[in-house]
């Protein structure tokens, strides 16, 4: 379906046009967009999915997950709050490959973007 004509070099856009792109517009159906799960108050579970998932995928980083928990979860500010219990734990959680696949994964569950921050409690 073309919505412009040429003449020489121009296109031009007729009223015949835009109400035909009008119609064609008004005729399709909305996206249908699937519900994001909510957040649960207990993440605990969340966490043990996750490292369950290290231990399968990334045996070096799973005795570090044992050790942190996921805190917190922001939506709004797209953040997910893990604390650990000692700064080696947090460094390797935080190490490049390591917080993507995170994010990879908490995003599968949540459907949505989230940032990882680990802080150390000791």
């Amino acid at each position: 379906m073309q919505f412009a004509g040429r003449i020489r070099s121009d296109r031009r856009i007729t009223e015949g046009h835009i109400t035909q792109y009008l119609q064609l517009a008004a005729s399709r159906a909305p996206r249908k967009r699937r519900p994001r799960p909510e957040i649960p108050a207990d993440l605990a579970p969340v966490w043990a999915r996750l490292t369950e998932l290290a231990v399968k995928n990334h045996p070096l980083v799973a005795p570090f997950m044992l050790e942190a928990t996921l805190d917190r979860i922001d939506p709004k500010a797209r953040l997910a709050e893990v604390s650990t219990g000692s700064a080696a734990a947090a460094t390797v959680l935080m190490a490049g490959q390591n917080r993507y696949a995170l994010q990879r994964h908490l995003r599968s569950i949540f459907h949505r973007p989230l940032m990882i921050r680990a802080t150390c409690s000791k």
